[in-house]
């Protein structure tokens, strides 16, 4: 959280903070609906004892969870953005229509598979957590995966340091049983012998949203397919 305290000179655009904000709504907007559905079946719960209240079956530290993973996911890229970046930025986002198929192909399947082949048993919540989270990763990698692969530097760095922060966090929160996770709804698999890897995995996709969206949106200055709209703020 000392990186809080760097955000005066990481965010000195206004773009920087309007995607951060952006970020934010988007992983309330999106995160939501998944989250409620996991709570109301069982597939992970939380101590009654230990939460202020909930709204749609979700903790309001739950929700507080999402805004706060955006908000350190942003300010440590716009940190290193800052400290490893030496030259403006001047992506194009070119959208086409094989672009677009891709991506609507790749909901679809996701989609599908949530609905129709996620499996009731232990590997339940690992194909959740695939299906919520693979479209948005592959979203981003199709459409920008020039840009991601530029600024491979800090897109992995900020990754591996953010993942391994929320790993750890959510160890020792597990390990206070401040959230709980019916056995039967688990593979089994723990990371380093205490982190479950369907958590792994969730704070992985997680953290690559959160870094790949805000990569994009503070580097892109031009969308091609809108008449060669620039960002202007």
């Amino acid at each position: 959280m000392s990186l809080v305290s760097y955000k005066a000179h990481s965010f000195q655009d206004k773009k920087k903070w309007f995607g951060c904000a952006l970020l934010c709504v988007l992983a309330f907007v999106y995160t939501t609906p998944w989250d409620s559905y996991l709570i109301r079946e069982n597939i992970w719960n939380y101590s009654p004892g230990q939460v202020v209240g909930t709204l749609f079956y979700i903790p309001f530290e739950e929700y507080f969870f999402f805004f706060i993973q955006s908000i350190i996911g942003c300010l440590f890229t716009a940190f290193l953005l800052k400290r490893f970046k030496k030259n403006k930025s001047d992506y194009d986002l070119p959208i086409k229509v094989s672009q677009l198929f891709l991506i609507a192909t790749l909901f679809t399947i996701c989609a599908f598979g949530f609905f129709f082949l996620t499996p009731n048993n232990q590997w339940r919540y690992l194909w959740l957590i695939i299906y919520w989270g693979v479209p948005i990763v592959g979203l981003q990698w199709i459409l920008g995966a020039h840009v991601l692969f530029a600024e491979r530097r800090i897109f992995l760095t900020a990754v591996i340091v953010l993942t391994s922060y929320f790993w750890f966090a959510d160890s020792v929160a597990i390990k206070k049983e401040i959230w709980t996770f019916p056995e039967e709804t688990l593979s089994g698999l723990k990371l380093f012998n205490v982190l479950p890897i369907e958590e792994a995995l969730f704070f992985l996709l997680t953290n690559l949203m959160v870094v790949q969206g805000f990569l994009l949106f503070t580097q892109v200055t031009r969308v091609p397919v809108l008449k060669k709209y620039e960002w202007r703020f």
